[in-house]
């Protein structure tokens, strides 16, 4: 987990160059309609943001059984870095991005 938080300096983008929003991207996996565990804090966070143009936030088109209007090109960590905001949401533990995120 540490090792891709070293490669952040050389990927990074000065903070007056990056993208004034928020990014996410992540697995689809809505359980139900209530936001009572994370896969629906992510459904809620896509669906709430779908026309948003200070988050841009979907589920990774290589994600099975995503709704198509709910995806978006998958990103890797050098593409979320010219953001200013990159949001972190928790899966069945800590967020797996969380330690390059806080880099």
């Amino acid at each position: 987990h540490f090792g891709v938080a070293s490669t952040i300096p050389e990927n990074d983008v000065p903070w007056e160059k990056k993208l004034r929003k928020a990014v996410w991207r992540g697995q689809y996996g809505k359980t139900h309609d209530t936001l009572s565990d994370t896969n629906d804090i992510k459904y809620a966070l896509v669906s709430r943001h779908r026309y948003s143009t200070l988050v841009d936030a979907k589920f990774s088109k290589h994600t099975a059984d995503a709704p198509l209007h709910m995806t978006g090109s998958y990103m890797d960590i050098k593409d979320q870095l010219r953001y200013k905001y990159v949001i972190s949401i928790e899966g069945n533990d800590v967020s797996s991005g969380l330690k390059w995120m806080l880099f």
